[in-house]
């Protein structure tokens, strides 16, 4: 029983000292929570001080008039300067009349725009001259000398011992000078033509002469089935100047479209001025709309009501007069920026007044003629058939380079020969020594994949073009209609 008795001792020691624990733990905790209550409630007395609570008895009251940077005007003066303004900058302001036909000369002279079009017939011009000098002649000169000190010729090699009247037994030293100067002509056949003079001296020493050994020589290589024929050689000239002519078209469009948008912006520049007129007509209506509803307000005949509404009125014709003249400065700047004169720069303050009237008249227009006119005359249209002549060209000259390589050589040489240079000529013409030569070479890739990849893809290509061409004229078609039924 001993045992058990010291184990209930123990557990008793154990939870008295737990509990005391507990009572310690929960006295801290309620010293801690008093304090912050206490240092909270003192915050809070601190956040809740006299500056609030007058700040949230009162209410602040704040004029805009007291907050302008400058003096405070009525709606009625403001008005009144800005119509002002705008009289004395119209009325001090530079005016220029123009007419239609000076904004078109303008354009066509000093456009931006254009002149950068311009150029480029003339790189195109460039273009051709670099595919023609493809077949210029070729002067060519070529120099050489040669020096050799072999060793002896062995004993045995002859049984004289003597060769060629040279002894056996000494080593043969010969200096050999070689010259050429001659002409490569490029034929348009897709051959190769030279004319040469080739001159060789040969010294060899041991007292003997110098031997010359001069020659005219004439040498032609011509394919006779791939890259044979005019039209294959010729196929870049004939991209290149079709490739001019497209340039041209597209010049031709865009001074079109410079002078389309240079007549829209001088009507929209004439419709503004109109606008702006009437405009101040409207003004000068409100005005005395206003001064004629006073006048009844002082003898009694209407209500303040009417003054107020006249001047509601006033207030949206000044702003619709502020309104339209920006809108014509916007209108005048783009005339400007589109005519490029020295003396009307975009910032300078010269009113252009469009002094050509309109004449409205009624047409009755034929769409489907006009819409079929125009996808024949449309510069866009043009482009792209010379686009597919491009195409057609080129599909011929990918079924040409599929063919294997045939081609013929032959080389004819007069021959020459004395010990004395001016003899080896005098042999040339005289004496009519004659060498030739002439011979074939044949060429095919196996598989010829690369030949037929191109074909395939100048096919596709013309493919393309056909479908562009039919896309684009639907939408030269859509256009005419939509601008014939805006007409209407």
């Amino acid at each position: 029983m001993l045992p058990y008795r010291l184990t209930d001792i123990m557990r008793n020691k154990i939870h008295r000292k737990r509990k005391d624990q507990g009572l310690i733990l929960i006295s801290v905790v309620m010293a801690t929570v008093f304090v912050s209550f206490s240092s909270c409630a003192g915050q809070h007395n601190s956040l809740l001080g006299k500056d609030f609570e007058d700040r949230l008895r009162s209410i602040e009251v704040m004029t805009l008039e007291d907050q302008s940077v400058s003096l405070p005007i009525t709606v009625e003066e403001a008005e009144d300067e800005a119509s002002k303004r705008l009289r004395k900058r119209q009325t001090l302001s530079e005016r220029i009349d123009l007419s239609v036909e000076d904004v078109r000369k303008a354009a066509l002279e000093n456009n931006l725009d254009l002149k950068v079009e311009l150029v480029m017939p003339s790189i195109a011009e460039e273009s051709i001259g670099e595919e023609e000098a493809a077949f210029e002649t070729t002067f060519f000169g070529a120099s050489s000398i040669q020096k050799s000190d072999p060793p002896a010729l062995s004993p045995a090699f002859s049984e004289e011992g003597v060769l060629s009247g040279i002894q056996v037994g000494a080593g043969i030293q010969s200096t050999v000078a070689s010259n050429e100067i001659g002409v490569r002509i490029p034929l348009k056949t897709g051959g190769l033509g030279t004319v040469s003079l080739p001159v060789r001296s040969l010294d060899i020493g041991s007292g003997l002469p110098t031997q010359h050994d001069s020659g005219m020589q004439f040498s032609i290589s011509q394919p006779l089935l791939r890259n044979a024929g005019v039209a294959v050689n010729t196929t870049p000239i004939t991209i290149a100047k079709l490739q001019r002519r497209q340039t041209d078209s597209r010049t031709t469009l865009s001074a079109i479209r410079i002078l389309a948008t240079a007549e829209k912006a001088y009507w929209n520049h004439y419709a503004v001025g109109q606008e702006l007129e009437v405009r101040h007509q409207q003004y000068e209506r409100a005005v005395e709309q206003l001064k004629r509803a006073r006048r009844l307000v002082e003898e009694g005949a209407t209500a303040m009501v009417e003054v107020t509404r006249a001047e509601a009125g006033l207030s949206r014709r000044v702003d619709a007069i502020i309104v339209t003249e920006t809108q014509r400065r916007l209108t005048e700047r783009n005339l400007k920026r589109i005519m490029n004169v020295e003396e009307l720069d975009l910032g300078s303050q010269t009113v252009l007044v469009a002094k050509n009237d309109p004449r409205p008249l009624h047409l009755q227009l034929d769409a489907t003629d006009l819409a079929k006119k125009a996808v024949e005359n449309r510069m866009e249209m043009l482009e792209l058939e010379l686009q597919l002549a491009i195409d057609a060209v080129t599909i011929n000259v990918a079924e040409n380079r599929i063919l294997p390589l045939f081609s013929l050589n032959y080389t004819y040489s007069s021959l020459g020969r004395g010990t004395k240079l001016g003899k080896s000529f005098d042999t040339i013409f005289n004496r009519g020594f004659e060498d030739w030569r002439a011979g074939v070479v044949f060429e095919v890739p196996l598989g010829n994949l690369a030949a037929r990849s191109r074909l395939r893809r100048a096919i596709l290509q013309r493919t393309l073009s056909l479908s562009t061409k039919a896309q684009r004229a639907l939408s030269i078609q859509q256009e005419v209609y939509d601008a014939v039924d805006q007409l209407e």
